[in-house]
């Protein structure tokens, strides 16, 4: 498999700051897009406008007419909501994103941890779903470890337990410019630059 092959079904892509997963996640908007697809995405942040317009700028207006945003939002449970009506609303949507699932205000884990699992278990066949989150260092090891020593994931057992596989990101620290993608049990050394990742 390579490193960079479109998800199927439902990841949770965990990571360490600036490491990219944004960009990951618009790269695979791309892929979609390209292929006639749609992409729903939504997030408490504004991607950085400069580097969505470099990764998704090459697909041309009209593909770009078929990435349905609601980003800027507080309140992610009703953020959540949206897009499972417009994922019904929509044919051919590949892929839907919630960029930084743990963001935002006023609901409790526990309530967005409900609304993932029904987004999830609801999501049309064919339609990828990738939630990315900030690792966190958890000494007390009451939650999952991932690959990476130290690191854990953020209700990383609950979103398994949901049907999600989880993926991790994370800067090489030997290696300036360079990123290790933890998935399926491989790790991939990856490079970035301004329109995305290069195996």
């Amino acid at each position: 498999m390579s490193a960079l092959a479109f998800p199927t079904g439902a990841v949770h892509l965990c990571t360490t700051p600036k490491a990219g997963a944004t960009t990951l996640a618009l790269q695979f908007s791309r892929d979609v897009l390209a292929n006639q697809g749609r992409v729903i995405w939504a997030s408490c942040r504004h991607p950085n406008p400069e580097r969505m317009r470099a990764v998704l700028g090459e697909i041309g207006p009209a593909n770009s007419a078929r990435f349905h945003a609601l980003v800027g939002v507080t309140d992610l449970c009703r953020a959540i909501e949206r897009v499972q009506k417009l994922a019904v609303s929509f044919t051919t949507i590949g892929l839907i994103v919630i960029d930084g699932w743990n963001d935002g205000e006023s609901v409790t884990i526990s309530e967005r941890l409900s609304r993932i699992t029904s987004l999830v278990s609801n999501a049309a066949p064919g339609s990828a779903v990738l939630m990315t989150s900030l690792a966190y260092e958890d000494a007390s090891g009451g939650e999952r470890s991932g690959p990476i020593e130290g690191l854990c994931a953020r209700s990383g057992s609950a979103l398994e337990e949901a049907g999600m596989e989880t993926w991790w990101l994370v800067k090489d620290p030997n290696k300036s410019g360079r990123r290790i993608l933890h998935r399926n049990g491989t790790s991939y050394e990856l490079r970035i630059d301004k329109r995305g990742f290069i195996p």
